[in-house]
């Protein structure tokens, strides 16, 4: 005996331990793979990498071709997408433009962001456009640029009490700017670091402080790969905000473009947790502490729980990729265990799943979501071997776990 736990030689669980750590290393290597960033146009709005901008959001448009190269500009209230046409799936160059045109409801404009000097030879192209609405407010204030002469000397006099405005402020407006920048970039620190705090501080009035910053850690870990493959998308992240008792969370800004890059973002977070749970179990094994088995224990458990495949669980996310009928399956287990333990969590779960599964059939009866789920056949089999390898890989560590002994566990 040592602390209370069985010692047990790391021998015998090998052969799974290297079975886990090599799938999740695999996999999560895999899905943070960055391709080109690939275009896609139609009705749900333009699809840039993982991102989908709607087509609301666009304020104008410029194409310029040089000596037989052609790039895009694009204008949205998220910034400007930058690329070339052949990075597009539409083969044809002007048809990509047309459809960009008609989405977004586009026409002609004068040029405002011309390059300077462009063009220089003849083949050289470039257009802009824009939305009508935006063409007419220009041409409403264009009269009042003519009168200029009219103007000049009130104008000028103008602009040096303006002068004299900025130069005697212009300090404070400079230090105004810098420190909101650094509070910018606080904001995106702050919200984690606060509710950090205070989910260790809920802990470690129950368990101990040890307990409540390990546990944590390991929550944020599993976070830390959700927003490492949200990054890897070409996707904005909301910051990682903790909930004591219930977990954390982290949100996509933008919206998701396919069910692939549902499935991978998700699936990130289950796959960084199953490591960091196995790093806890390999220093049991090495030191024989129990404070390690404890925390090995739950960060398993807590993992294979999130890979329930019921939908606002990161289970459900993932099979999407695989084949949204284990919705029911994931519902009918969830559904179970809540009835039988009354927790007001999970049954919050379940009347979740449930609404996007109600949701995703009335879509479905419309003919709206075909593409999203639109997977080839092999991506879907290694998404399964995926799926369900590390829900084997989870469940097993955690009866073994359980196996070693129980005493001390927190409960």
């Amino acid at each position: 005996m040592m602390n209370g736990v069985e010692d047990s030689t790391l021998a015998p669980e090998l052969p799974v331990l290297a079975f886990g750590i090599a799938l999740t290393v695999c996999m999560f290597a895999f899905m943070l793979r960055r391709h080109r960033m690939a275009i896609r146009v139609d009705a749900a709005g333009l699809g840039v990498g993982g991102r989908v901008i709607a087509w609301s959001a666009v304020r104008r448009m410029c194409y310029s071709r040089r000596r037989g190269w052609g790039g895009y500009r694009v204008f949205t209230d998220d910034g400007v997408v930058a690329f070339a046409h052949e990075q597009a799936d539409a083969a044809d160059p002007d048809a990509l433009m047309n459809s960009i045109v008609e989405f977004a409801r586009l026409s002609p404009a004068d040029p405002l962001h011309r390059p300077k000097g462009f063009p220089r030879h003849p083949s050289d192209v470039y257009e802009e456009w824009a939305p009508l609405a935006a063409q007419l407010a220009m041409e409403e204030v264009a009269p009042a640029k003519a009168d200029k002469g009219g103007r000049a000397k009130a104008g000028a006099v103008g602009a040096l009490a303006i002068l004299g405005v900025v130069w005697k402020f212009g300090k404070f407006v400079l230090l105004a700017l810098k420190y909101s920048a650094k509070l910018l970039k606080l904001g995106k620190v702050l919200p984690t670091a606060l509710t950090m705090l205070l989910t260790i501080g809920a802990y470690a009035q129950l368990w101990g402080w040890r307990f409540g910053v390990g546990f944590v850690v390991l929550i944020l870990l599993h976070e830390l790969g959700h927003a490492v493959v949200i990054m890897a998308k070409g996707l904005r992240t909301s910051p990682i905000v903790f909930i004591p008792f219930v977990g954390a969370f982290i949100s996509i800004k933008d919206q998701i473009r396919d069910a692939t890059v549902e499935a991978e973002t998700a699936y990130g977070g289950p796959a960084a947790g199953a490591l960091a749970s196995t790093g806890c179990f390999i220093i049991y094994a090495a030191s024989g502490h129990a404070f390690w088995l404890h925390l090995a224990y739950l960060g398993f458990f807590m993992n294979l729980f999130n890979l329930l495949p019921v939908s606002p669980l990161d289970g459900g996310r993932v099979v999407t990729a695989i084949s949204t009928w284990l919705w029911v399956i994931g519902l009918l287990l969830a559904g179970a265990v809540a009835w039988y333990t009354l927790n007001i969590l999970l049954i919050l779960i379940v009347l979740l799943g449930l609404g996007r599964v109600v949701s995703e059939w009335q879509a479905r009866r419309k003919g709206g979501t075909a593409s999203y789920y639109r997977v080839s056949g092999g991506y879907r089999a290694l998404m399964s071997v995926a799926y369900f390898g590390l829900c084997g890989y989870l469940g097993y560590m955690v009866y073994h776990v359980l196996t070693l002994g129980t005493a001390g566990f927190p409960r």
